[in-house]
């Protein structure tokens, strides 16, 4: 027992404490052979460009990194007929890496799937050859179920929650196919027909008979597997439907245009539910419709700048955050109505036309336009902002801010002393103008701000492009990257100088100098 305990201890020690200088590159892998070693610089580039990695963390002294070189060069060869990478970190040299993988213990072998560089999986099973090709070969296929005839593809369509995806004899589809099976196999069933001579790519939806054909060339696909992945998002959502908290998070996904309806009950659900779901089949893959019961969600029609009155229909473009709508009655007619006002279904459909045509008008959040102006910081508001900012004769400086921002409510006193100087200059007045935004209560389309406060200059010009400061908030600053970035290079600092001058040099000694006691 003790001889067993030494030698047990001897094995750790040799692990632990070894010289790197002993048997030195025995972990690494022999040059030429297809295990791939990694350095900090290539690592994310190289996992966020494979679905699927198997990556070994070793420490080059290790005994046991060493005795598992060999199976991994030989699993490398066999996985690399099948673009399965098996690469190699050393975290000696890479020591960065492996503390954002927390490795703690070599080797540690590691499974990343589609990119994501933080979500990877650890190896458990035996560190061999034959174990480890098998494990990464099951990973890669059994996302993809491989059938032999239609007969076997009923039970799958029976017995399954999940959409159903079948591939049929589109061999050239099968590697951007397995590619999307990996990521997304939680949510959908995916079936290959390798020999079938119906040729197509199509879904069944769970209790749904008739299946969902792609009727395009399916080379839009081939070697593109986000387009494919979006394709699958957005047709296996319903033409219309009455969202429910699980299901809202799939139309988010979808990154597609929704359509809202808000409603204030189930005759009027049933009553609007044709027009919407003939809207939603001609729409399909542009334009996403759901329905949101208006007593339970009220205030979501908050983030789509219209007022609570139901029924209401909108849309909201998620990428560039505009929203649109059916005009609304003023809020003193709305609150004598005995009944819910009922939409115009023409109006609606109207609306999705001039939305997919590219003519319908945003709804712009805007402050009521002040009737007049207190301070030297212009008061500018979502209506006002661009016909102010492209000014043809001013330098504009625009301070975008918002309320709740304690960054805000710092720089607000230095930016009112800023507008103050230059306001202080009858001759430059008509040559820059100091200005301010409330993000918070105004939409400006053409400046998406998401950071507060954030500083930009329009040099004078109708059609200059905003200057982003990106320098410290103070007055030095703040003066130099006018007179830098302007058309006129006002001088700030000058005229804040001239405002304060300095006493005269003896005045200021005398003033200073005291008999020290």
């Amino acid at each position: 027992m003790q001889l067993t305990t030494k030698f047990i201890l001897a094995i750790v020690s040799f692990c632990l404490f070894a010289s790197p200088s002993w048997a030195e590159n025995n972990a690494r892998a022999t040059p030429g052979s297809d295990l791939l070693v990694l350095t900090e610089k290539k690592f994310k580039s190289f996992i966020e460009s494979h679905p699927l990695v198997l990556v070994e963390f070793f420490a080059p002294w290790c005994l046991h990194s060493q005795i598992l070189r060999p199976h991994l060069e030989e699993a490398a060869s066999i996985l690399k007929e099948h673009n399965v990478p098996v690469v190699q970190v050393d975290c000696e040299d890479n020591n960065l890496v492996c503390l954002q993988q927390t490795i703690n213990t070599y080797p540690t072998l590691k499974i990343f799937k589609n990119g994501r560089l933080f979500d990877a999986q650890v190896y458990r099973g035996t560190k061999i050859t034959a174990e480890i090709t098998q494990h990464m070969l099951q990973l890669y296929e059994a996302s993809v179920i491989y059938l032999d005839s239609e007969d076997e593809v009923q039970p799958y369509l029976e017995n399954t929650t999940l959409p159903v995806v079948i591939n049929r004899g589109l061999t050239d589809l099968n590697e951007t196919y397995r590619e999307v099976a990996l990521d997304l196999a939680d949510d959908y069933v995916f079936l290959s027909l390798s020999d079938s001579k119906n040729k197509s790519l199509s879904v069944y939806l769970p209790n749904v008979t008739e299946p969902i054909l792609f009727d395009e060339s399916v080379d839009a696909f081939v070697g593109k597997p986000d387009t494919l992945t979006q394709w699958l998002k957005v047709v296996v959502l319903p033409y219309f439907s009455d969202v429910t908290p699980d299901l809202f998070p799939k139309y988010i996904a979808s990154n597609l245009p929704l359509a809202y309806f808000f409603y204030t009950s189930k005759e009027e659900l049933d009553d609007y539910t044709d027009v919407f779901t003939q809207l939603g089949r001609e729409n399909r893959g542009q334009m996403n419709f759901i329905a949101l019961n208006s007593t339970l969600y009220p205030h979501h029609v908050n983030f789509l700048n219209m007022r609570a009155q139901f029924p209401l229909f909108a849309i909201h473009n998620m990428i560039n955050n505009l929203k649109y709508g059916l005009p609304q009655l003023p809020e003193e007619d709305y609150l004598k109505l005995k009944a819910p006002h009922p939409l115009d279904k023409d109006m609606i459909a109207q609306l999705v036309k001039d939305y997919r045509e590219g003519t319908a008008k945003p709804i712009v959040k805007s402050e009521e336009i002040p009737k007049e102006q207190n301070s030297n910081v212009y008061k500018i508001v979502g209506e006002t902002h661009d016909d102010i900012v492209h000014d043809d004769n001013r330098d504009v400086l625009v301070k975008y801010y918002a309320t709740w921002c304690i960054h805000s409510k710092r720089f607000a006193p230095i930016y009112e002393e800023i507008a103050d100087v230059f306001g202080s200059d009858e001759s430059i007045r008509d040559k820059i103008l100091i200005a301010e935004v409330n993000s918070g209560a105004n939409d400006i389309l053409s400046f998406p701000v998401t950071g507060y406060p954030t500083i930009a200059l329009y040099p004078a010009g109708n059609n200059s492009k905003p200057i982003i400061f990106n320098k410290i908030r103070n007055l030095e600053d703040v003066f130099e990257f006018v007179k830098e970035s302007g058309t006129h290079h006002i001088d700030g600092q000058a005229i804040y100088n001239e405002l304060h001058k300095v006493k005269d040099p003896e005045e200021s000694t005398q003033d200073t100098v005291h008999d020290e006691l």
